[in-house]
């Protein structure tokens, strides 16, 4: 069970996050947007994926961010970004495939 200091509120921990994002604390933004991932089993916040995919470029761990960006486009397959977000994530595999050059 969790305690009051950590909610089963996957929504707190994605406000958290984009909070954290917003402010350029990669951190602790990833650390939040984990959460989320662990808590939102019916995938209410897909762009969690998407945030993390962005991070994880930055941290250069370009097989894990692909397979965040794979998670937002199953989870939100009719989301207003969802053609672009398929040229990136067709560009992220071929930059992992390739060692990230």
């Amino acid at each position: 069970m969790r305690t009051a200091r950590q909610p089963d509120y996957p929504d707190l921990y994605y406000l958290n996050g984009l909070a954290h994002y917003g402010l350029k604390e990669m951190d602790a933004a990833e650390k939040s947007f984990r959460e989320t991932e662990k808590l939102d089993t019916t995938h209410r916040y897909p762009k969690t994926h998407q945030y993390l995919a962005g991070i994880l470029v930055t941290k250069k761990d370009l097989p894990a961010a692909v397979e965040e960006l794979s998670n937002y486009v199953k989870y939100a397959p009719n989301a207003p970004d969802i053609n672009a977000t398929r040229r990136q994530l067709r560009q992220l595999q071929q930059a992992a495939r390739s060692g990230g050059n």
